[in-house]
C-alpha cells in the first residue's frame, strides 16, 4: 500500500498544481455528474462508479474531480461540502514486461501481492484478489481506508476513504461499504 500513497501523493501534487475544476477534467459529458455512462472510458476511474455508489459510500454525492493521467495510473476525487471526508478511486496503469507476464500486458496475482503492503488484510469474494488496509492519513489527523482489486489479472483499481479526525474504529463499517462498490466495478468492467 506504500506503493498507494506514492501514487496518491503524487496525483494530489499534480490535482495542486494543475487545478481541478470542470474545464480541466477529462470527464465526458454524461459522466459529469459522478455517474457512470455507456460507451465511456473503461479505465476513466469517474466512469466506474455510479452517483448513488458514491452517496452510498459518503453520505452525498459532490462532483467528481478527475486528474486523468498520473504517475501511477487515473484518478477520480469526490470530496465531501464539510471537508471531512473523501473517496478517491485509482485505477493503475497496466504493467508491460514480458517477461513477467504470461500475457505480456497486465498484472499477475504474484505481481499484486508483492506490490501489496504485507499488512494488507485478504478480502475474499473480489475480483482475482483484494486486500484492505487502514493506515493513518498522510499529514495525520485522520486515517486511510483502503480497499484494492485486482480484475481480470490485467487491471487494479483502488478505493480509498480519507477521513479526517477518525481514529480508525469504523474500519469494518468502511469496509462493508466499499465492498458492495467495488463488487459492481467488477461486474460492470
Amino acid at each position: 500500500m506504500k506503493k498507494i500513497l506514492v501514487a496518491a501523493a503524487a496525483a494530489l501534487a499534480m490535482l495542486t498544481v494543475t487545478g481541478c475544476d470542470d474545464a480541466s477534467t477529462d470527464a465526458p459529458p454524461a459522466a459529469a455528474d459522478g455517474g457512470a455512462h455507456q460507451g465511456g472510458d473503461d479505465n476513466a476511474p469517474c466512469d466506474l462508479v455510479e452517483a448513488a455508489e458514491v452517496a452510498a459510500i459518503l453520505g452525498e454525492t459532490p462532483k467528481p474531480q478527475r486528474n486523468g493521467a498520473n504517475p501511477g495510473g487515473r484518478l477520480c476525487l469526490w470530496d465531501r461540502a464539510d471537508d471531512k471526508q473523501s473517496l478517491w478511486l485509482q485505477q493503475l496503469a497496466p504493467r508491460s514486461n514480458p517477461a513477467q507476464h504470461l500475457n505480456g500486458y497486465g498484472w499477475t496475482e504474484e505481481a499484486f501481492t508483492r506490490w501489496a503492503d504485507s499488512e494488507a488484510e485478504p478480502v475474499d469474494g473480489l475480483g482475482d484478489k483484494a486486500v484492505y488496509e487502514t493506515k493513518d492519513q498522510m499529514g495525520g489527523g485522520g486515517k486511510e481506508f483502503s480497499l484494492a482489486v485486482l480484475h481480470h489479472g490485467e487491471r487494479v483499481f483502488v478505493l480509498e476513504v480519507h477521513a479526517k479526525g477518525s481514529n480508525g474504529s469504523e474500519a469494518d463499517a468502511v469496509l462493508d461499504k466499499l465492498r458492495p462498490v467495488a463488487a459492481k466495478i467488477v461486474e460492470r468492467h
